[in-house]
């Protein structure tokens, strides 16, 4: 008995001792003009924006402008809304960075469409970057990629 206490007294000492990191969290607010969101990306390019993906069928920028400071960009980053089916769980679902951006200018979005008559088809589809403002991907270059 005296070995299971011991046992267990070690073993409680050794998960303590390697507890998880303190996290903390800056709130950002949603400037009174987000709803739905489904997605917050980081481009990874050191620009310090936040992507933020909203289910009707856009995506905004937040610039981090230090100082716990933050900026919603006016325009779209991205705007599909004509070819999102919104409702439940349908919608604009996420997006991610080509692994090289933006050396490879190219964002890929998951969204879900309306098909032939009363059907729903989840589509994965690539954006390029508009080459003269970072701000903004063109709509008119959708790639569709998969589509089930």
């Amino acid at each position: 008995m005296n070995k299971f206490i011991l046992l267990s007294v070690i073993l409680f000492s050794a998960v303590i001792g390697f507890s998880q990191p303190t996290v903390s969290f800056t709130k950002i607010g949603t400037f009174g003009l987000m709803d739905d969101i489904t997605d917050i990306v980081s481009a990874g390019d050191g620009s310090g924006r936040l992507f933020i993906v909203e289910q009707r069928g856009t995506i905004r920028i937040v610039n981090d402008l230090g100082s716990n400071n933050y900026s919603l960009e006016s325009d779209f980053f991205l705007d599909i809304q004509t070819l999102v089916t919104f409702s439940g769980e349908r919608g604009l679902l996420g997006m991610a960075f080509h692994p090289q951006y933006p050396d490879s200018p190219y964002v890929y979005v998951n969204y879900v469409r309306s098909g032939s008559g009363n059907t729903r088809k989840n589509r994965i589809s690539r954006f390029t970057l508009n080459s003269s403002d970072p701000n903004d991907l063109l709509e008119g270059s959708r790639r569709d990629i998969i589509e089930i």
